[in-house]
């Protein structure tokens, strides 16, 4: 079931990918696609912005595939002669979503994994003052930037070794920030 749950959430990624009328709005960082009035398709992937509402919800997908001439790994030389098998792979698939709900002061973020079929993160903010912000939830330890930033936003020399060994990944709980 998962696998066709996968299968159908990629062909709705690709479709929303496909060609629909380009926003002209010479003011716009993004490209903004209109695909109902209030529902578009944005950089962080398909968005509902009601007008005249404060709420702000946009729903993403991301997949990350591999195909290899053969599975597994070559580990003698004897392997190099006999035929070996192709076949693909879902890497990472994942779908996430979040934004401002009701008011500009409270947000919301989840995300699942398909492949591992983990709900990893799912987490609600209030920051009803300048200086005071409350999370609960499921969230990335902020310990560090490396664990924090998308791993394609980082360069070569911002990544560690030994990072696996020290991470500290995602955890339940209630944080208090200025």
């Amino acid at each position: 079931m998962r696998q066709y749950f996968g299968a159908a959430a990629f062909l709705l990624g690709s479709f929303l990918n496909g060609p629909v009328a380009a926003n002209t709005d010479s003011n716009s960082n993004s490209d903004i696609y209109p695909l109902a009035d209030d529902l578009f398709y944005g950089s962080k992937g398909l968005q509902y912005q009601p007008t005249g509402s404060a709420t702000d919800l946009w729903l993403g997908l991301r997949f990350q595939s591999r195909y290899d001439d053969f599975q597994g790994s070559i580990t003698s030389i004897e392997q190099l002669s006999s035929e070996l098998e192709s076949g693909a792979e879902l890497r990472r698939g994942r779908i996430k979503g979040g934004g401002t709900l009701w008011a500009t002061w409270l947000s919301i973020y989840s995300e699942y994994d398909f492949k591992s079929d983990t709900l990893l993160d799912y987490r609600v903010t209030v920051r009803p003052l300048d200086w005071l912000g409350v999370r609960v939830g499921q969230w990335k330890s902020e310990f560090n930037r490396e664990r924090v930033d998308s791993s394609g936003k980082q360069q070569f020399v911002e990544r560690s070794l030994s990072n696996y060994w020290f991470t500290v990944d995602r955890q339940l709980g209630v944080a208090f920030s200025p």
